[in-house]
């Protein structure tokens, strides 16, 4: 299942990472928020779930939203996405690859195209 689902409040930089994977053949949807993640999990699977971890106040956070997505779907594949290069120590410790903004979307896309056909 070639599907990623990107968890990303910067509406641009998800842009621009919907395009570049789509270009790579990924089938892409975006949630903006992690409640709107949330409910894009309840209505179908994803073979990836690309997360930034720091998400608007209110919000769970991406490492929050990645543990209720493993309860979901607990072969989740995830990548996070951090400006905080503090937190990637975290996110790690959640086992996932972790890519620090600015990121290159080419190594992004060919880690999740590693990911899903291991």
């Amino acid at each position: 299942m070639r599907s990623v689902l990107i968890v990303e409040d910067d509406v641009i930089f998800a842009q621009s990472i919907e395009a570049h994977l789509a270009k790579e053949g990924f089938e892409v949807e975006v949630a903006a928020s992690t409640f709107a993640a949330l409910d894009r999990l309840d209505a179908r699977k994803f073979g990836m779930l690309l997360v930034d971890i720091g998400m608007p106040r209110g919000a769970p956070s991406g490492l929050s939203f990645a543990r209720m997505a493993r309860i979901r779907d607990p072969q989740a594949h995830i990548i996070f996405l951090t400006g905080y290069p503090e937190l990637v120590k975290h996110a790690e410790q959640f086992g996932a690859k972790v890519f620090a903004k600015p990121i290159d979307l080419a190594a992004v896309a060919a880690e999740i195209d590693r990911q899903l056909t291991a």
